[in-house]
């Protein structure tokens, strides 16, 4: 017995049943329907009869008690993240009967929702993740496929006829990021100084560590990581780069406020605990200057990321949005993309600044 289900029930009507029965008449496969008070289906198979069952993901949890040998999915990215993720947990236990018991997805890919950070994000050895192309369809007459390249945004032609993850809820913060052109993995030595980008948070502080090449003006990020507190954040620099030759961190600016403990504040823990170096302004700049200070690095091609080392740092600058009021988007809970980019931006800011024309005011003597 298997089970299919869509988003919604008008979807099974409108699409799951006529694509079916197609294929199924397509490849001579002889069927029973029966349509109330469900879509179920009985494939006469050469090996014995085959039980469908079309059902709509919406209702999942009238789903519970079902033993089935697989379970489809259509649309999963259009279905809200939390839901998604309860569901597949919950309907992955009804996978009881059969010698291979599976599960499969279908869809566009959404942004970065619940498809990217199951199939991508959280990859494992019993998972496989198929990309297809919309030109991969010989079936498709090429004028179709050219008027979907005239209709769609730069941003919709990667996720509708590409395939590919992009971010579609309005247009990203750091646009100019490129995840093939700006990955990069530098050498560099323990000669070196290893630069930190830093975001403090209750919990969840994020690093972003960075070397750079002074003569060419290039910056490269080697590394990211998360620490409970101030504390965590400097023994996890010397575990991991302690024997270099200085270790320059450019915090958030409000650690000079911020306290782990009662006697001293996050940047004297960094500076006189540690030793580390500390570039700290008495203000944190404004956050358009550090989001154009990163985007006029990516733009010239001098800023680049060792994606391996640096998977959420990545996927956060291509995740991050403007919200409704024009900035950038930001999460209550941490860490989170907003999070990993506040840190990196920190650090570039500080080091490349986009600086704007000053204007002397003359007085004119007759």
């Amino acid at each position: 017995m298997g089970l299919l289900l869509e988003p919604t029930y008008p979807l099974i009507t409108d699409v799951l049943v006529v694509e079916l029965e197609n294929a199924l008449k397509a490849r001579g496969i002889r069927y029973t329907m029966v349509k109330s008070p469900n879509y179920n289906y009985t494939l006469h198979l050469p090996g014995g009869d085959a039980k469908l069952m079309l059902r709509s993901f919406e209702n999942w949890k009238r789903l519970i008690g079902m033993n089935v040998a697989f379970i489809g999915v259509d649309e999963i990215d259009t279905v809200k993240e939390e839901i998604a993720t309860i569901a597949v947990q919950k309907l992955q236990g009804r996978l009881r009967s059969g010698n291979v018991r599976q599960m499969f997805y279908t869809t566009t890919p959404e942004g970065f929702g619940w498809a990217y950070k199951f199939f991508v994000e959280e990859d494992s050895d019993d998972k496989r993740y198929i990309k297809a192309r919309t030109t991969d369809n010989i079936f498709l007459p090429q004028d179709f496929i050219d008027d979907l390249y005239a209709l769609y945004p730069p941003e919709q032609i990667k996720a509708y006829l590409e395939g590919e993850f992009v971010n579609l809820n309005g247009n990203t913060v750091y646009h100019y990021f490129d995840r093939e052109k700006h990955n990069l993995k530098p050498e560099y030595s323990k000669d070196d100084e290893i630069l930190v980008g830093l975001d403090f948070n209750i919990g969840a502080c994020c690093a972003t560590i960075a070397v750079e090449d002074y003569d060419s003006g290039e910056l490269f990020f080697i590394d990211e990581f998360e620490a409970y507190d101030t504390y965590a954040v400097g023994y996890e620099l010397l575990r991991r780069y302690g024997d270099y030759r200085d270790i320059i961190i450019h915090p958030d600016a409000s650690g000079k406020n911020r306290t782990t403990n009662a006697s001293e504040t996050d940047l004297e823990i960094l500076r006189d605990k540690f030793g580390f170096t500390v570039n700290a302004p008495s203000a944190n700049p404004k956050i358009q200057d550090r989001v154009n200070s990163v985007n006029n690095m990516f733009y010239h091609n001098r800023l680049f990321l060792d994606v391996e080392k640096c998977p959420k740092l990545a996927r956060s600058l291509e995740k991050q949005a403007y919200d409704e009021s024009g900035k950038p988007e930001k999460s209550d809970i941490h860490p989170a993309s907003d999070d990993y980019n506040d840190s990196a931006s920190y650090l570039i800011n500080r080091r490349y600044p986009v600086l704007r024309p000053s204007f002397r005011q003359y007085k004119t003597v007759a």
